[in-house]
């Protein structure tokens, strides 16, 4: 069986586990493509100007935008199943499950991420800010995933169970 679940605006702080790379996510033979998507996040957030990373973020706080203005690719990260804090990950309770039943959440649950695209609720990621649906500059990171993405997803699905979409 298959959880599919969807992000949270809202994020933890923080991470022990190391900065993002290949190995951090599920579909590794897909990383070329999200890590083009990161790295067009990251440059529009190095470069772009406070009152777009407004826009990106939907937040008006300065402090927060010189919080969430670091470079992507150097941040600690945490499981992306601890990192999402909404409503839904509330409910699923994860940090207090049994040792069993984070290791099925982890092996079958997959998060829609607006900046990762389809990741398992066991890969890392780091703290960032992404309002729902916005884009990058020009660039809509949903459309892009769904291209290059839903073929391998598909494929995943259709091998690993039934699906309960909790999107």
């Amino acid at each position: 069986m298959t959880i599919l679940f969807a992000p949270s605006e809202g994020k933890k702080s923080g991470g022990t586990l190391p900065p993002i790379a290949k190995d951090a996510f599920c579909f590794p033979n897909l990383y070329s493509y999200r890590e083009e998507v990161i790295k067009k996040y990251n440059n529009f957030l190095l470069n772009a100007s406070n009152e777009e990373l407004k826009k990106l973020f939907g937040v008006k706080d300065e402090k927060l935008i010189e919080h969430y203005k670091t470079d992507i690719f150097t941040l600690n990260s945490m499981k992306a199943v601890e990192r999402y804090d909404g409503v839904a990950y509330t409910y699923l309770d994860y940090e207090n499950l049994s040792e069993k039943a984070q290791q099925y959440i982890d092996d079958n649950l997959i998060i829609f991420s607006n900046l990762f695209g389809p990741i398992c609720a066991k890969d890392r990621v780091p703290e960032y800010k992404l309002k729902q649906a916005e884009k990058i500059g020009e660039f809509a990171p949903e459309k892009f995933y769904k291209e290059h993405f839903s073929n391998e997803l598909d494929a995943y699905l259709e091998t690993n169970g039934p699906i309960v979409d909790l999107r």
